[in-house]
């Protein structure tokens, strides 16, 4: 999507929904997808499939090749990314253990054949989590968890807690960069989403709603807006974002003990009087050169996911992303495992995603109706809001299709399907803001796909200007634009490509 952007595009397809895909790949397997399609300058497009497979199709959908990992050599657990040639990713190895199991690949995009195998680092360890690889003047950069087989997060995902960096031709380690303590333990990043900044950098965000700036060459930093003694209640699930007006863009919320939170940067904190005025939420805005504030806005909701920063219409916009994700369909069977026979479970789960009054009668709850929203880059003026269907199932849309024969596969062949057997989409995907000014909203929860224009730039959405695809499962990862297509690729399929005018 252009140099150090994962965010805007200067591509503007002009697609129509209606119309239907010019192609589709239906996912045969029903394997899980949580990586963003890639296309390549001949328009080729590259699936990632969780299990371990690539797969390349043309522009018009003729399979070119397919390329498959060995269960000694695992999943797929980056998003992986195209560079000089080759597709990049990092497998997780058939052992159980996460530590120094995987494999680094480059697979050759003309042939589908590895141009590089090499064995992670011994102290490497996958974070249970999808995060991004990223490569970059003939260096891979890695994240990684701790490197002991302690200390698992919630729902057994761990945060990053430092870099490791390899080099492109033989994957040999060049070096490793922890990030240092912070308060009640190690630094933390929720999800490693990098942009690149000139020859050497990458910007990324801290949990503690600030960024970094680290030259991938030697794995030192060179800027840093932390403080490890700031207040560990605010955290950045989502992370950041670098536009093209040359500011790193991340948001935040608070969590936890809200009363005592003291935002960073100079925003208002929390109060038992008024609570959080202005929301929980907050945007800030660094210059990329230096790590200077130059922007802060507070957040009615809380972001989990990623900025996207670019121009709608003739402003410089930060599109957010705000809202509660879906819960974790593996929770279900914790609910009522002491009573209720497993076979009751896998029927109720299936059932309850089909029959709104079934949900009912269970009680579940929340409803979850997230928001895309976009503001002026520079002032803060909100520009527009979308909201997100409501919805109440327990998990994400498409989550219950096959429950039960994906259960199946993953206690039959664990090294393989295990981590496939659910996707666990945070509530949006990566908005991405395309060259006309139409920004794609994929919601994790609906599995809804919103194109959003404000063709007139009065701030007033009008029906026209909004336009849905319901791809029928939840989204992990945003779909890919390119000049004449888009790439819509939802956790369980299918991928559908759409044509449209250049």
């Amino acid at each position: 999507r252009g140099s150090g952007s994962h965010s805007s595009t200067a591509a503007a397809p002009r697609v129509n929904f209606s119309a239907g895909p010019a192609w589709v790949w239906e996912n045969p397997d029903d394997d899980l997808i949580r990586a963003s399609p890639l296309i390549d300058a001949q328009s080729n497009v590259y699936i990632a499939a969780q299990s371990g497979s690539i797969l390349k199709f043309d522009s018009g959908g003729k399979p070119l090749w397919t390329w498959r990992t060995t269960d000694e050599e695992g999943g797929l657990v980056l998003a992986p990314m195209l560079h000089k040639g080759n597709v990049y990713l990092v497998t997780k190895g058939g052992a159980k253990s996460h530590l120094g199991a995987g494999y680094v690949f480059a697979i050759s995009m003309e042939s589908g054949k590895p141009t590089l195998r090499a064995k992670v680092p011994s102290t490497f360890r996958w974070t249970g989590d999808t995060g991004s690889i990223i490569v970059h003047g003939g260096v891979i950069v890695l994240p990684s968890a701790t490197d002991t087989e302690s200390g698992h997060a919630n729902d057994g995902i761990l945060p990053v807690v430092k870099l490791m960096g390899l080099d492109a031709s033989n994957g040999a380690l060049l070096w490793e960069y922890s990030f240092g303590p912070g308060l009640g333990g190690p630094l933390r990043v929720e999800r490693f989403m990098p942009s690149l900044f000139g020859e050497d950098s990458i910007l990324f965000a801290t949990t503690y709603m600030k960024a970094r700036r680290l030259n991938i060459k030697t794995g030192k930093i060179i800027w840093s807006t932390d403080v490890p003694e700031e207040d560990p209640h605010c955290r950045s699930t989502g992370g950041g974002s670098l536009g093209p007006n040359g500011i790193f863009y991340t948001v935040g919320s608070i969590c936890g003990d809200w009363e005592k939170a003291k935002l960073p940067l100079g925003l208002e904190g929390c109060n038992f009087v008024t609570y959080c005025p202005g929301g929980p939420g907050a945007i800030v805005g660094m210059k990329a050169t230096d790590g200077t504030v130059v922007f802060t806005r507070r957040l009615e909701g809380k972001p989990n996911q990623v900025p996207a920063i670019g121009a709608i219409g003739d402003r410089m916009a930060v599109v957010v992303s705000l809202g509660a994700p879906p819960a974790h369909p593996i929770n279900w069977w914790h609910q009522w495992s002491t009573w209720m026979p497993g076979s009751v479970r896998h029927w109720l789960f299936e059932a309850h995603a089909q029959y709104p009054l079934l949900r009912d009668l269970m009680g579940i709850t929340p409803v979850l109706q997230g928001s895309t929203v976009a503001f002026d880059a520079a002032t803060g003026e909100e520009l527009w809001t979308v909201h997100d269907e409501p919805n109440n199932m327990f998990g994400a849309v498409g989550e219950h299709k096959t429950w039960d024969a994906r259960s199946i596969r993953a206690g039959a062949k664990a090294a393989k399907w295990a981590w496939s057997l659910e996707c666990t989409p945070s509530s949006w995907a990566v908005p991405v803001i395309a060259g006309d000014g139409t920004v794609y909203a994929a919601s994790g929860v609906t599995g809804i796909l919103y194109a959003i224009r404000d063709s007139n730039g009065d701030g007033v959405l009008d029906p026209a200007e909004i336009r849905k695809l319901r791809a029928g499962s939840g989204f992990y990862d945003s779909p890919s634009v390119a000049p004449n297509m888009l790439v819509v690729g939802p956790c369980w399929g299918p991928v559908s490509v759409f044509k449209g005018e250049l």
